[in-house]
């Protein structure tokens, strides 16, 4: 039983660790990126300003408006909690 509960928490407190590192560490250029997931579509002509993020220990979400409406975009981690962010266009709401 005592093996049992030293195996958890050798993989829990590691865990632990990497989201709340996750949560609260500052990814140097992240909104950049973001925005141009979300002007991938728009090129030089794309005008977004960042409306909303919102932070998880699994991703970053961004939500940018301007002109005829808003895009959302998620920029996730390339291993659960750990790895560079990728970011994907989401969607695109029309006003």
């Amino acid at each position: 039983m005592r093996v049992v509960l030293r195996i958890l928490a050798l993989i829990a407190i590691p865990v632990g660790i990497a989201a709340l590192v996750s949560f609260y560490a500052d990814e140097p250029g992240l909104e950049t990126r973001a925005r141009e997931a979300a002007c991938a579509r728009e090129g030089a002509r794309c005008h977004l300003r960042l409306a909303r993020m919102a932070r998880m220990p699994w991703k970053r979400a961004f939500v940018f408006t301007g002109g005829a409406g808003s895009v959302e975009v998620d920029c996730r981690h390339s291993l659960w909690l750990v790895g560079d962010y990728a970011c994907t266009r989401e969607s695109a709401v029309q006003f």
